[in-house]
């Protein structure tokens, strides 16, 4: 039975088996901070807090890796108007912005 467990701001920001971690089963541990976003405003404003938020739970957790997804549910746009992917870097972290 493993339990899966959440990492900052009591939020699924980054997940790992504790249970694992803490009994040193665990030779290698890759941390990769995941950033949920629904777009309401304009997509740039969306990006920046989105931005900071990973940032800072990279920074917290130690964390490696960054993505920052953001889910556009306008109706009126095709989805390949929506996806997309593309590199940022902010504060020196690499966080990669996905659309969908």
């Amino acid at each position: 039975n493993n339990r899966d467990t959440a990492v900052g701001n009591n939020r699924d920001t980054a997940v790992g088996n504790n249970r694992d971690i803490a009994a040193g089963k665990v030779q290698h541990l890759q941390k990769i901070v995941l950033e949920l976003k629904i777009l309401y405003k304009s997509l740039e404003k969306t990006v920046q807090t989105g931005l900071k938020q990973t940032y800072a739970y990279m920074d917290k957790c130690g964390g490696q890796e960054g993505n920052l997804i953001i889910f556009d549910r306008r109706a009126s746009l095709s989805w390949d108007e929506k996806i997309f992917s593309e590199k940022r870097k902010f504060k020196g972290k690499n966080i990669t912005v996905w659309g969908m």
